[in-house]
């Protein structure tokens, strides 16, 4: 398995089948989607059903949050490399085979990526420009991309039980990934 993203899930009906259908229509076939529903109170059971994909796996735990659930899909992953999608989210149809080669061709413990926000009707790109790094190399890496989880793919090896994502704690995934970026080559 080369890569396994984890989507952790709360109430996302509105959302949820864009992100799905982005995921089950990547380019890269070897992957597995870890969704784990923490919780969800809507329509979002019924949607995950919908599916007949066997790379999706699927969990169910009491509303934990977001922190938890990610911790939860971290435990499940089989694949080489961890990925993150926020259920209200969706990546184009190449970007994890993008990702993938990147962390391959080059020997890469983490590889982010260009993302953009919609607002509307309105669709602004944000572009990070830098090449291979470290933390080390450039101590304002942190300055200068999000530190969310979502536009990253991580080489599971990274993961120990000390990076897990904090639980209960607004914005878990700013020490997350400052751990993460800590310990990469």
């Amino acid at each position: 398995m080369k890569v396994s993203v984890i989507v952790p899930i709360y109430n996302s009906e509105k959302y949820l089948k864009k992100c799905l259908d982005s995921l089950v229509n990547q380019k890269l076939k070897d992957m597995e989607f870890i969704l784990i529903n923490d919780g969800s109170t809507d329509n979002s059971l019924e949607i995950i059903k919908s599916y007949q994909d066997s790379r999706i796996r699927y969990f169910e735990q009491e509303n934990m949050g977001i922190g938890a659930a990610r911790n939860r899909g971290i435990k499940e992953a089989r694949g080489l490399y961890i990925g993150f999608l926020d259920s209200d989210d969706y990546v184009l149809d190449d970007t994890y085979l993008k990702m993938y080669n990147k962390c391959i061709r080059d020997d890469l413990d983490i590889v982010i990526c260009d993302y953009f926000s919609e607002n509307g009707s309105k669709k602004e790109i944000k572009l990070i420009n830098f090449s291979d790094t470290t933390l080390e190399d450039s101590p304002n890496l942190l300055m200068d991309i999000p530190l969310s989880p979502w536009n990253k793919l991580y080489k599971k090896d990274l993961f120990t039980s000390d990076e897990l994502f904090p639980v209960g704690l607004k914005y878990e995934d700013t020490p997350f990934v400052t751990r993460m970026f800590s310990k990469a080559k």
